[in-house]
């Protein structure tokens, strides 16, 4: 797969604050991958605050991948 197709590929990242997610997203985009990213409310991200902005940011996902794990 060549860096312009993967520049139209978009991918969903369930967890991308934790440990393990930040490594993933970091290598998704050096590689040239749209990343949309969930993650807890309490990590200080800023975020959609409708399900509508919710449905339009997951528009054109073609992969997803939880990297998420429990807390305490």
């Amino acid at each position: 797969m060549n860096s312009s197709s993967q520049r139209q590929k978009r991918v969903l990242i369930v967890g991308a604050t934790g440990y393990i997610g930040k490594f993933v997203v970091r290598e998704l985009v050096r590689r040239g991958y749209d990343v949309v990213s969930f993650a807890r409310e309490r990590s200080g991200v800023g975020a959609a605050t409708t399900a509508e902005e919710t449905r339009r940011q997951l528009q054109g996902v073609i992969f997803k991948c939880c990297v998420s794990g429990l807390s305490p």
